[in-house]
Parts: C-alpha cells; sequence; structure tokens
C-alpha cells in the first residue's frame, strides 16, 4: 500500500479547529508508516498526538498514538425510570449521597477482569445487574499474564476519573429519525444512563510498561503481538469499569430495570481493511461507527449529546468524533472562568441539569464554555455522510470526580 497521500480532517466553514491541533494530526499523519489518516471535527492538541483522529498503519502499531487512557469509551443503558416523575432536585441529592459513598463497590480480582471484562466480577449483587441488563463479553485475543504489581489497580475501578469523564442521566428530549429509534428501542421522554470512562490505572501502567519494555517507537513482528496483548487486558478492565460504574448508579437510585444500549471504546487500535488491505487503524478519541452502528456524541456537561448512528464511510476509516471537543485548555479555563463564575453556581448549567462535583478545580476546567457546540459537531458529521442523528438527549443529572 502507498504511502498516505490524503490525509483528511473533517470540518466546516464555521467550525473552530486549532493550529496545534492540525500541526499535530499532519505531522503523524506524514510519517512514512502512515497510509491513511482521518481528522475529527472535535480535532483538539493532545501530549504529543491529536486527540479526536484515526491513523491506519501497515503491519506495525504505534502505541503512543493511543497513549494512556486505553480503553477509555462510551456505554449508554436504557431504564424505565419515568421522566414526569422524576423530582430533580431530591433525585440529584439521592444519586450525590450514594454515588459517592466506597462502600457500594464491590470486592474485585484483578486478573479474573483482565481476562473475562465484567464477567470476571464475583460480587454477587453486581453479578445480578450486570447480567439483567445485557453484558458484553470481553475482549479474547492474546492476554499476557499481568505483572503483579498490577493487582493494585484494582482500587481504581468503579471509579470514574479526572478530565473529560463523566456519569450522567440523562433524558430523550427530541426524536430526530423516527424509524432508527424504534429500531433501536427508543422514545421521547425516555431516560439513559450515559458513562465515560476507561481503564483508569491499567492505561498508564501498560503504557509505563510498553516504554520500558517495548520502547518508545512503532511496533511490529513479536513486539506488536505482545503489545496488543496488553491493549487486550486494558480493553477488559476498561469493559469492566463502565459496567461496574453503571452498578454503582443503578444501587443509588429506585429500583428500575436497565437494557445496555451501547458500549464502544474510542482509545484502541483494531485491525481492519483499509483501501482494499488490512492495517492497524489506531483511534485516539474517536471510535469506529460502521453502517447503522449506535453511538453516543456527548456535548459538554451544559449541552446537549446526540444518539446517532454511523453511515461506515470509508474515506473517514468508519470513524466519528467521541464528543464536542475543547475549546479551551485546561488552565485557561481555570483562569478565564473562576474571573465568572462563583463555584456554586457551576452546579447547575443553562440547561437546568445538576452538576456533582467535589473538586473546584474540575468544575472550572469542565465548564460548558471550554467545549465547542455540540450542533456544530454533528452538523459536521452528517454534512460529511459520516453519521446521522437519531435523538436528542439533555442532560438531568452529571456527576464528575
Amino acid at each position: 500500500m502507498a504511502h498516505c497521500a490524503e490525509p483528511r480532517i473533517m470540518s466546516a466553514a464555521k467550525l473552530w479547529l486549532e493550529g496545534d491541533a492540525i500541526r499535530q494530526f499532519q505531522r503523524v499523519a506524514g510519517h512514512e508508516k502512515v497510509v491513511a489518516a482521518a481528522g475529527m471535527p472535535d480535532l483538539h492538541p493532545g501530549k504529543g498526538v491529536p486527540v479526536g483522529a484515526a491513523f491506519a498503519l501497515k503491519d506495525a502499531v504505534w502505541p503512543e498514538l493511543i497513549g494512556e487512557d486505553i480503553g477509555c469509551g462510551m456505554r449508554v443503558y436504557k431504564t424505565d425510570l419515568l421522566l414526569r416523575k422524576l423530582k430533580l432536585e431530591a433525585f440529584a441529592r439521592q444519586i450525590e449521597d450514594r454515588f459517592l459513598a466506597d462502600e457500594q463497590r464491590p470486592a474485585l480480582v484483578f486478573r479474573d477482569i483482565w481476562t473475562g471484562g465484567s464477567t470476571g466480577v464475583r460480587d454477587t449483587a453486581a453479578r445480578g445487574f450486570l447480567t439483567s441488563s445485557g453484558e458484553p463479553t470481553g475482549a479474547h485475543g492474546p492476554l499476557p499474564v499481568p505483572p503483579r504489581e498490577w493487582d493494585s489497580c484494582v482500587a481504581a475501578l468503579g471509579t470514574i476519573g479526572r478530565g473529560n469523564h463523566f456519569v450522567e442521566i440523562q433524558a430523550v428530549e427530541e426524536v430526530c429519525d423516527v424509524i432508527a429509534a424504534e429500531q433501536f428501542g427508543v422514545a421521547k421522554h425516555d431516560v439513559l444512563i450515559a458513562i465515560h470512562s476507561g481503564s483508569r490505572a491499567v492505561g498508564a501502567a501498560v503504557r509505563n510498561h510498553t516504554l520500558r519494555e517495548l520502547g518508545n517507537s512503532i511496533l511490529d513482528g513479536k513486539a506488536l503481538q505482545q503489545w496488543l496483548g496488553l491493549m487486550n487486558g486494558a480493553l477488559n478492565v476498561a469493559l469492566c469499569n463502565r459496567a461496574l460504574l453503571a452498578w454503582r448508579v443503578a444501587a443509588s437510585v429506585r429500583r428500575c430495570s436497565w437494557s445496555l444500549l451501547l458500549d464502544s471504546h474510542h482509545n484502541y487500535v483494531s485491525l481492519e481493511t483499509v483501501g482494499g488491505a488490512e492495517c492497524w487503524v489506531h483511534r485516539k478519541g474517536a471510535l469506529r461507527a460502521g453502517s447503522a452502528e449506535l453511538f453516543l456524541l456527548p456535548g459538554s456537561r451544559g449541552d446537549h449529546s446526540y444518539l446517532m448512528q454511523g453511515t461506515g464511510n470509508g474515506k473517514w476509516l468508519c470513524t466519528v468524533a467521541h464528543g464536542a471537543g475543547r475549546k479551551m485548555a485546561r488552565k485557561e479555563a481555570v483562569a478565564k472562568m473562576k474571573l465568572k463564575y462563583k463555584r456554586a453556581e457551576l452546579h447547575r448549567t443553562a440547561l437546568g441539569s445538576h452538576v456533582i462535583c467535589d473538586d473546584n478545580k474540575l468544575l472550572y476546567e469542565e465548564a460548558p464554555e471550554a467545549y465547542k457546540s455540540v450542533e456544530s459537531i454533528r452538523e459536521c458529521l452528517e454534512v460529511h455522510d459520516a453519521a446521522q442523528a437519531v435523538a436528542r438527549l439533555r442532560p438531568l443529572v452529571t456527576v464528575k470526580c
């Protein structure tokens, strides 16, 4: 396969893209091993490599394109909670009081989770919830035995993590595609639970191990297979982490039924056909969305989100954005938002939703103004035939900690 000749960035006239992000994207796309590249409309600068992009390599993997947040992704459940009966103030307080209680986290065995994802959870109450809600199985590829010191990573499971990660209760405000919504079992006023988190401490452990044992370089042959095994274990852990977060929310609200709508990673590598040849597609802050495949496009905590379905457009490596994307660096956001808002004002949004967060700095870092409009991202995905909206979602309660 020829070297990448036309790296593409999905953009629009009114969509702002940061110069540093474009330069990072072009630098990676210009590497001799990269045969195809697609930048998403939420493209923004990362630690040396851009966030919101997909890169295809032939016969090689480049771990640094994924970084340490391996397996980060989105999970969405549909519940039978009745929106008209939710007293939002009391509901938010109930979640805050119960979700943040450490005693809700079950005892876990790291190696069971590394091998089997959420099927490795042995706690009776958690297992019952996971089984009834339609929990998917984990990765089945090569799975090396993790170093014994990684067992301590289990302490972080069932926690959200910092940055843009969250747990959010949402309501279906508008159905955009009636036929698709019916196919996915989604209707107006449905109450959904969305979760954005990853493998927590395990991703960092994998990255450090990779740098120490395999080096900071593009891998092929035996080294490629070794890294894929580590990635698969981290993907299993990430899957389990999102499941445990869901179980903790379920234990915080009144009894109701849950059914899994989707779970998708957006920091990982997979073997796919690109231009008629098998390639390792690296997605960093971007997710695969094949034809009619459902995914969540989240906005900031003060904006709407969208359930969308992919078109499987090969021009974009069957890839879509994973969110609204930052337009303001974290340090800049803290400085500006502290001048504009008092801390208490950030616990409610313009849409009337509640924000649960006990970290003052994170409250300012993740202010809605620090992000692009989700509408601009949705429109761009649709204009470029990468995805179509199924339903618009309104936030009710957002948990960040």
